[in-house]
């Protein structure tokens, strides 16, 4: 499912992905009373890519019918009435951003919380135990909000070389469906030893993990991350040397609306509303000289206050032809 199954000993990076998928579902067969308190994301750029062929098989032919689920409405799971406290296996097929994003205190309790309340009708609620492991398959580029604090997710790209591929999948479908091979599976996760296994610590931050991540960073985090890693604004920068700058607060604002313009932001800034929030910033100081409002940006010290929040991605390194320059604009 992600992709790069057919590289699995020249690329350690998915094999690390797939890996960590066995240990999941190892975990899951061995310690069903525990939850990883973390939910797996399968994202895909095409339809037909069989995402939950594999994981619907699970839980009907290995775990048992009765113990799993799946849907394409989140209400299902989250609205007031509803039976999926009985289930083991929690699949979100088609999981849509708007509905992800609107529950997303919702999903996060449901991930983490031991119990959950019980409440049919006619009857007082109480508290159960919840062992649920939630799957969440989608076609969209952000099904579902990660925070930049986020122990929740691990996100996984799936492959999109076979979509629609009946030769491919059929003999995949009729392995799955061989109750032979479903208990040499379930025996191999059973004995698999996940004895130094951490969920959450362990989980691959993906690319695509990332990608959701980085809807969550403020437009001005992202001006900043760019403007301390741009050359075009009269200044020069060292990578590894301590380094200032310095720019007129007029201009400072300017580059910060055509950046966002360029970028496709269409939210209004306004000049007032950037002071306000860009002095938030570590390693940002305004002051004023003979030049008018000023801002100081000690550019190190910024970098690291965003690498800190979780704004910032280290880049390249720098050209070569690149200098030291403390310089006014």
């Amino acid at each position: 499912s992600t992709g790069g199954i057919d590289h699995w000993d020249e690329d350690k990076t998915y094999k690390k992905e797939i890996e960590d998928l066995l240990d999941y579902f190892a975990h899951m067969v061995q310690k069903p009373f525990e939850k990883p308190k973390v939910a797996v994301v399968f994202r895909s750029k095409a339809e037909g890519v069989g995402k939950n062929i594999f994981l619907e098989r699970v839980y009907k032919n290995m775990l048992g019918k009765q113990y799993g689920m799946s849907t394409a409405n989140q209400d299902d799971i989250l609205r007031q009435f509803n039976t999926s406290d009985q289930k083991f296996m929690i699949i979100m097929d088609e999981a849509q951003g708007k509905d992800s994003f609107l529950n997303s205190e919702k999903i996060k309790a449901r991930i983490t919380n031991d119990d959950i309340y019980k409440e049919e009708k006619g009857f007082k609620g109480f508290m159960l135990k919840d062992f649920a492991r939630l799957f969440f398959l989608s076609n969209n580029e952000t099904p579902i909000k990660i925070g930049l604090t986020d122990r929740r997710f691990v996100v996984f790209e799936c492959c999109c070389e076979h979509a629609n591929d009946m030769k491919y999948f059929e003999p995949l479908v009729e392995a799955l469906e061989n109750k032979n091979i479903m208990k040499t599976f379930f025996e191999f996760l059973k004995k698999r030893d996940i004895s130094k296994w951490n969920s959450i610590a362990d989980r691959p931050i993906t690319e695509a993990y990332k990608d959701m991540q980085s809807v969550n960073v403020p437009m001005l985090a992202k001006f900043l991350c760019w403007f301390v890693d741009n050359q075009k604004l009269g200044y020069k920068i060292n990578n590894e040397d301590y380094t200032k700058c310095a720019i007129n607060s007029t201009k400072f604002y300017e580059a910060c609306i055509d950046w966002k313009t360029a970028s496709g932001w269409n939210t209004p800034f306004t000049a007032t509303a950037f002071g306000r929030q860009v002095k938030q910033y570590e390693g940002v100081e305004k002051f004023r000289n003979t030049l008018g409002v000023t801002y100081s940006v000690d550019l190190n010290k910024l970098r690291n206050y965003l690498k800190k929040k979780g704004y910032y991605e280290d880049l390249p390194q720098y050209p070569k032809d690149y200098q030291k320059e403390v310089k006014f604009l």
